[in-house]
């Protein structure tokens, strides 16, 4: 879990620069799929994490996942 926690920030830095480029034109959108799957991925490990945390760590841990929650709303 603690690795995950480690690695989202450069997979939510991906999967963003992915994003920006697929919105750039209307019309084919290649990287929409891995997109959705990652950012899928991504939201069951938060919400699993969040079940899992103790009253007093999910302050914390809603920080630490406001940028995904951010990136979930722009997809």
């Amino acid at each position: 879990m603690v690795n995950n926690l480690l690695e989202m920030n450069s997979k939510l830095e991906v999967l963003d620069e992915m994003l920006a480029v697929d919105s750039q034109e209307l019309g084919l959108a290649p990287n929409l799929l891995h997109i959705h799957l990652q950012l899928s991925r991504l939201e069951a490990f938060r919400n699993q994490t969040m079940h899992q945390a103790s009253p007093t760590s999910r302050q914390k841990l809603i920080h630490i996942f406001k940028r995904l929650s951010q990136l979930i709303v722009e997809f």
